[in-house]
């Protein structure tokens, strides 16, 4: 007897479950169809723009405090009183300069050759 094959139908879904259709893309304008672009933000996304509008909120901030802020004036005047040095005016006017500094400040600004000032004189402080 010879053998002879046999074939056997194999039974085969219907479909098949790993495709799926996928309805057509409206058409723009142009005729070439394009698809929504959706926004996904991750912890570090959302971490970026909050600081980029802390950065931006404070550097407004700064500009119009700079803006209100009252601009300097110009040279006050301070009345020698008895027994004050010139370094004592200077260094009570100017306190966040150091006192030589201040001093050399108050004279230029008055024209003094000296350190020797008289009670009621009436010395010009440069800001």
């Amino acid at each position: 007897m010879s053998a002879v094959p046999v074939l056997v139908p194999v039974a085969r879904p219907a479909r098949r479950p790993d495709l799926r259709l996928v309805p057509d893309l409206p058409a723009s304008p142009t005729g070439v169809a394009r698809p929504a672009a959706h926004l996904r933000l991750t912890r570090r996304g959302y971490l970026a723009i909050g600081v980029i509008v802390v950065a931006v909120t404070v550097a407004c901030g700064m500009l119009i405090a700079h803006a209100v802020a009252p601009a300097p004036t110009g040279p006050s005047s301070v009345v020698v009183q008895s027994g004050q040095t010139l370094s004592e005016v200077a260094h009570h006017a100017l306190p966040q300069l150091p006192v030589q500094e201040a001093v050399v400040r108050v004279q230029l600004a008055n024209d003094l050759n000296s350190l020797q000032v008289s009670a009621g004189q009436t010395l010009l402080i440069p800001r």
